[in-house]
C-alpha cells in the first residue's frame, strides 16, 4: 500500500486560498495584499504571511515595492506582449521539437469539455480547460520544469484577463476551431503544421486581449 500524501501545511493552504482569490478577481489587479489583514483572517504570524506572499511573488501573483508593501500585479500591454512572446517560444517549441507522443484521446476529451463550457457561457471553466489544453501541449516537450514554468506564466496571463473584463466571450468561441486545427495536425503526426496553427492561435488571442486592454473605459 502506498503512503498517504502529506497534508498541506497551514501556509500552503493560505497560498492556495489567496491564489484562487487573486485569479478569480476577488483581489483586483493593483490591490494591496495587507499582511495584517491576511494574518488576522487566517491566523498566521507576520513571518508566515511574508513567506506566503513570497511564494505568490515567485508565481507572479504578487509584487513588492518599498513603502507600499505587497500588491496584486497590474499588468500592462508590454507585459502581455512579453508573456505571449514567451508562450510562443515554449509552446510552439514543445509541439514542433518535443518527442513525447501526444495523448490524442486526452486532448479530445479536454477539447470536448472546453467546447461544452464555452457553449453554456461558463468562462471560468473554459479558461481552466484552455490552460489544461495548452499545458498538455507543453507536456509534449517531456520537461516537467517547462510545464511548471508555463503554469506560472499562465497565472500572469489570467491577471491580464482581469484587466480586460469583457475579454473572453468571442475569443473563446474562436478558440474552438483553432484548437481543433492544432489537434488534427497532431493526430496526423504533422508537428510542424500543428506548431504553425498554434502560433496563429496565440497571435489571435494576444491581439484580442491587447485590444480589450487598450479600449477606453
Amino acid at each position: 500500500m502506498s503512503a498517504a500524501a502529506p497534508k498541506a501545511t497551514m501556509s500552503e493552504r493560505v497560498v492556495a486560498a489567496l491564489r484562487d482569490e487573486i485569479l478569480s478577481g476577488r483581489y483586483r489587479p493593483g490591490a494591496p495584499l495587507r499582511e495584517e489583514v491576511i494574518g488576522a483572517a487566517h491566523g498566521l504570524s507576520r513571518n508566515a504571511v511574508r513567506e506566503v506572499l513570497r511564494v505568490l511573488s515567485a508565481e507572479g501573483l504578487a509584487t513588492y515595492t518599498a513603502f507600499r508593501g505587497f500588491r496584486v500585479p497590474l499588468l500592462t500591454v508590454r507585459d502581455v506582449e512579453d508573456i505571449y512572446r514567451a508562450r510562443r517560444f515554449v509552446e510552439c517549441g514543445a509541439v514542433s521539437l518535443g518527442d513525447v507522443e501526444p495523448d490524442m484521446a486526452g486532448f479530445a476529451d479536454i477539447h470536448s469539455r472546453f467546447a461544452t463550457a464555452v457553449g453554456r457561457g461558463d468562462a471560468d471553466e473554459a479558461f481552466g480547460l484552455d490552460l489544461e489544453f495548452h499545458a498538455g501541449l507543453v507536456g509534449l516537450s517531456g520537461s516537467e520544469r517547462l510545464v511548471a514554468w508555463h503554469r506560472e506564466l499562465m497565472h500572469g496571463l489570467r491577471l491580464s484577463h482581469l484587466v480586460g473584463p469583457s475579454f473572453g466571450g468571442q475569443l473563446l468561441v474562436d478558440s474552438i476551431p483553432q484548437h481543433a486545427e492544432i489537434l488534427v495536425a497532431l493526430a496526423g503526426a504533422e508537428r510542424g503544421r500543428a506548431a504553425e496553427a498554434l502560433q496563429a492561435h496565440l497571435r489571435h488571442t494576444e491581439c484580442a486581449l491587447i485590444r480589450e486592454m487598450s479600449a477606453p473605459v
